[in-house]
């Protein structure tokens, strides 16, 4: 048999309905008991070689294709790797939309490496918003990476709230205006002074709450 098929006996099966067993499927042929026929592996599976021998399933990471590389759902010659971004779990047919494509990486996660059976996470102050991607975005200042599902990596991103800062690229929290500062907006990249003549002691403020009595200053504390 040529790569891709198998040889089925004369007279064992009836090539008109010939059902797979394992790895083998049918593309029609003679009736049974007349001659030997070949019959193509299977969705799932692959035959390199010529002549004698039973199909391979594909295994996890692979996805069985001709010979051009593409992935097929019968006759194929050999396994190809899923593409970067992407996985495959199990051995046989593909996971994703169809049983000849790979999953896509879910958002969260990431992956830069062909034929890999599993996605990685994104890493701590990164994030990813898109499914079949091989890297994450890195969070940036005024932000954090917000993980919605609990499971996998960051998957977007939030601002810090009014009263907090983040002044930093990446991972960390965001913190609150020290005494002497505020800021009145979301996603800040630090905190304002407050102005001459006003004053705040306690920290995470969004405006400076305490004016100076007459003939008095601040250095914006007390």
């Amino acid at each position: 048999a040529q790569p891709g098929y198998i040889t089925a006996t004369a007279g064992t099966n009836d090539a008109t309905t010939f059902v797979a067993v394992d790895q083998h499927t049918s593309v029609g042929g003679t009736a049974a008991g007349s001659a030997d026929i070949q019959v193509k592996c299977k969705d799932g599976y692959f035959k390199a070689h010529s002549g004698s021998g039973d199909c391979t399933e594909a295994r996890p990471g692979y996805l069985a294709s001709d010979a051009t590389g593409t992935a097929v759902n019968a006759g194929a010659v050999q396994q190809m790797p899923c593409p970067v971004g992407k996985y495959k779990e199990s051995a046989g047919v593909g996971t994703g939309a169809s049983t000849t494509t790979c999953s896509d990486c879910a958002v969260g996660t990431y992956q830069p490496a062909t034929g890999q059976t599993d996605c990685w996470n994104c890493p701590d102050g990164y994030y990813q918003d898109t499914t079949g991607m091989v890297s994450c975005k890195e969070v940036g200042k005024g932000k954090i990476g917000t993980d919605e599902d609990g499971i996998l990596g960051a998957e977007s991103t939030s601002l810090c709230p009014a009263g907090q800062y983040k002044s930093d690229d990446g991972a960390g929290d965001c913190m609150n205006c020290p005494s002497g500062t505020y800021s009145p907006d979301q996603g800040n990249e630090a905190c304002t002074p407050c102005a001459a003549g006003y004053f705040e002691v306690s920290v995470g403020q969004t405006q400076c709450s305490g004016k100076c009595e007459a003939g008095k200053s601040t250095n914006g504390l007390k």
